[in-house]
């Protein structure tokens, strides 16, 4: 599994932005869902969206410029972490351009808070290295050993919640195989069902018509 360690934070603290009628730096298509407000937070690279749930399976579509929020590693693009009241949900990347990613996903009554991770957030970027932090004398200099402790494990967690959101869409892929068998076998035995009636039919007519004669 890659490693990836925190460096530096740009910058430290919260940028609040309250109202549904605030102007979002990204697109938001929703049904059954209404976003109330959102936080930028610079020092885990998130945004912290206020939602309220309407309709059960609510739908969030949002469309991010790349300048604004993306999910890059080691010039590629990675993964979004999206957490929903504290739990990990999977997702769909529904468009990917050079300037532009799409995600959707679905909300269920009750929640009320969705955080998505990236790694850059307005230009401001998680820097990523594979070296051991504890022989950069540079690093060294600018953290405590409690904080370059602290950034490890938030890796670490992080990167833990990707396996699980992978995991999590295997699983759903494998829900939807199910689903699609069941489906056909349902047609199938439909089919059987019918072609049986009509021979029972049949037998029927050819015994009426003996009684009758």
């Amino acid at each position: 599994m890659r490693k990836m360690i925190f460096v530096i934070f740009a910058i430290l603290g919260t940028v609040s932005i309250l109202g549904a009628d605030a102007v979002t730096p990204f697109d938001v298509t929703s049904d059954g869902v209404t976003i109330q407000s959102h936080q930028l937070d610079y020092e885990t690279m998130s945004i912290i969206f206020a939602v309220e749930v309407s309709e059960s399976p609510g739908t969030l579509k949002i469309a991010f410029d790349r300048d604004f929020f993306d999910a890059i590693y080691q010039g590629h693009d990675d993964e979004f972490l999206i957490i929903v009241d504290g739990e990990l949900i999977s997702y769909s990347e529904v468009r990917n351009t050079p300037y532009y990613r799409t995600i959707q996903f679905e909300l269920h009554d009750g929640v009320d808070e969705v955080e998505i991770f990236g790694t850059s957030i307005k230009g401001q970027i998680i820097e990523q290295n594979t070296e051991s932090l504890f022989d950069n004398d540079v690093i060294n200099s600018q953290q405590s050993e409690q904080e370059l402790d602290e950034n490890e494990e938030l890796v670490n967690q992080m990167e833990q919640l990707k396996v699980e959101n992978l995991e999590l869409k295997n699983e759903n892929e494998e829900l939807s195989n199910k689903i699609f068998d069941l489906e056909n076998l349902l047609d199938a035995m439909k089919n059987k069902i019918s072609d049986l009636n009509a021979i029972i039919m049949e037998q029927i007519k050819v015994i009426y018509t003996w009684i009758k004669f």
